[in-house]
């Protein structure tokens, strides 16, 4: 499994905690300590993309709308990135034929 899989499933992963827990108001926060979650690259990427804002310091909350939007940027960049993966693929063997 490549690094970008394995950062995927982490956040997801961390997402679903926060779902399990009911911690999506900054009145329900809670640390990461206490939500199971490591702080790994993956989470931190969550913190700065505005997915977990921190409702008071090292207690964090989950923002549906941001993450919805989160995943809705990644679909469009792996949609963009096969399309031109394909295209590629398409003109080499065109012109190797």
């Amino acid at each position: 499994m490549n690094a970008g899989a394995v950062i995927v499933m982490q956040q997801r992963r961390a997402v679903e905690r926060f779902l399990e827990r009911g911690c999506t108001t900054p009145e329900a926060a809670l640390s990461l300590e206490e939500l199971g979650v490591s702080p790994k690259y993956a989470i931190k990427r969550l913190i700065h993309s505005r997915v977990l804002r921190e409702a008071s310091p090292g207690s964090y909350w989950l923002d549906r709308a941001a993450w919805e939007e989160f995943e809705a940027r990644r679909r469009v960049l792996t949609l963009g990135l096969l399309g031109v993966g394909v295209v590629v693929t398409a003109f080499v063997l065109y012109f190797n034929s």
